[in-house]
């Protein structure tokens, strides 16, 4: 005689979560956070923002991989047991709050859409090495930039958002 049993299935995913905030001391925080395995990705999003104090809206989640760099967990309708195992870390990253330019203000108030300068948020994380010997090291960055940026500015505002780590010199 044979009985069918179901293989019994995790009801809960406990993941290590490290926050990396803009302006807090210290700077990453590492917590553990239980949720339903079959929640969503946006429930996990909503879950960390009311943890950390951090609007979803400034909040992004990334997986860190040697092997493919940052992946952010971004479609809400993905469901956490398919996307991360159990006891995985992942980031939860506090980026800049969009600023309203004056054009846009003044456009928004006439009914224009246009003339108002857009923003972009760039996440990064360092690697030492060179190709598939590098690796990737420290927390990730995050900053805002004019889609009209040019590349020297860029390079401004990314060393900018890193100056706690760098030389006085640099």
């Amino acid at each position: 005689l044979f009985l069918s049993l179901p293989v019994p299935t995790r009801l809960t995913h406990t993941l290590l979560v490290n926050a990396v905030f803009l302006n807090r001391s210290p700077r990453v925080v590492q917590n553990g956070v239980s949720i339903e395995s079959l929640a969503t990705i946006r429930e996990l999003r909503d879950k960390i923002s009311r943890l950390l104090k951090i609007p979803e809206k400034q909040l992004v989640l990334l997986l860190i991989g040697q092997d493919f760099g940052l992946k952010e967990l971004a479609k809400d309708t993905d469901i956490v047991q398919e996307m991360l195992e159990d006891m995985q870390d992942i980031y939860a990253l506090e980026t800049p709050k969009p600023t309203v330019s004056y054009t846009a203000a003044n456009s928004a108030a006439s009914g224009s859409h246009s003339g108002g300068e857009q923003q972009l948020t760039l996440v990064w994380t360092n690697r030492v090495g060179i190709g598939n010997q590098g690796r990737i090291f420290g927390s990730p960055f995050s900053t805002l930039v004019s889609r009209e940026a040019s590349h020297k500015q860029i390079q401004l505002d990314i060393l900018n958002a890193m100056r706690s780590l760098l030389k006085h010199d640099v």
